[in-house]
């Protein structure tokens, strides 16, 4: 008796992992059957609707490496003089050297998987209950 469990044991826990896939997929949602009924005094009525929908792709792209790269480049600046306090009567030009750092992506020979966020804006089928119009002479 034991066997047998132990034997079926692996092929039930199997048939609950494929089941949640297969309605995450949209596999069981293919099967509708038909429009939805509703109380007297109401009709459905069937629209087409845009809707964004996403989804998830995989797609190679090529690989890169980030690379901290220094430079220098000249800063001139000018003292000015305490006593006149105008430019024309500075002691400069004078130049400084400053560093720089820049990051760069370096391409590489090899390709790497990444993920990619699709939004696609798809028709939908929505149905909605509507009160069905009574006329003036219904009335009368």
């Amino acid at each position: 008796m034991n066997r047998w469990h132990f034997a079926l044991a692996p092929l039930l826990v199997g048939f609950g992992m494929i089941m949640p896939s297969a309605h995450a997929d949209g596999i069981l949602k293919k099967l509708h059957l038909g429009k939805p009924q509703c109380e007297p005094g109401f009709q459905i009525v069937e629209e087409i609707v845009m809707q964004d929908v996403t989804r998830t792709i995989c797609k190679m792209v090529p690989e890169t490496k980030k690379k901290w790269v220094y430079s220098v480049i000249d800063d001139p600046f000018c003292v000015q003089n305490s006593k006149h306090g105008q430019c024309p009567q500075c002691s400069g030009p004078y130049c400084r050297k400053l560093l720089v750092k820049k990051q760069i992506d370096e391409p590489c020979p090899t390709m790497k998987c990444v993920t990619e966020t699709i939004v696609e804006r798809l028709p939908v089928k929505v149905y909605r209950k509507v009160p069905i119009a009574t006329s003036d002479k219904d009335k009368k």
